[in-house]
């Protein structure tokens, strides 16, 4: 089995792994997202010269979140809603063998708030500030 893990400029990290049965398994690239956004799209390419299963699971992240359809090579991963580092598998199984692939999402804290306040004059010098 050959593993291969690219960290191409610090901004995608793709893990290929290929046996010599013919299984291919390759995630999409790191994507980063902010509170309160608590969901990602994610993929991965699967291909094999023989029959092949495939399938996502959440391995690691501040909080267990939901894969929306674990056997599809595209699915949605929700309940994110804690900033940090979430690691997603993908698992090609067929008759030799399996290969994993794996896909992170980064949750950042939201923004601060911006408080805007008014400060109202009038014309007998007095003022109130509204926020």
């Amino acid at each position: 089995m050959i593993k291969i893990l690219f960290l191409f400029l610090g901004l995608f990290l793709f893990e290929k792994s290929q046996a010599q049965s013919g299984c291919f398994v390759q995630a999409s690239c790191k994507q980063t997202i902010s509170l309160p956004l608590d969901s990602a799209s994610i993929f991965g390419v699967v291909t094999s010269t023989s029959a092949v299963t495939q399938t996502w699971k959440f391995v690691s992240g501040p909080l267990s979140a939901q894969i929306a359809t674990p056997s599809a090579s595209q699915t949605w991963v929700k309940k994110m809603d804690a900033a940090g580092t979430y690691i997603f598998s993908l698992t090609a199984t067929n008759a030799t063998g399996s290969q994993i692939a794996l896909d992170t999402v980064v949750v950042q804290p939201a923004p601060p708030k911006r408080i805007v306040s008014v400060q109202t004059f009038y014309s007998d010098g007095t003022s109130v500030i509204n926020q």
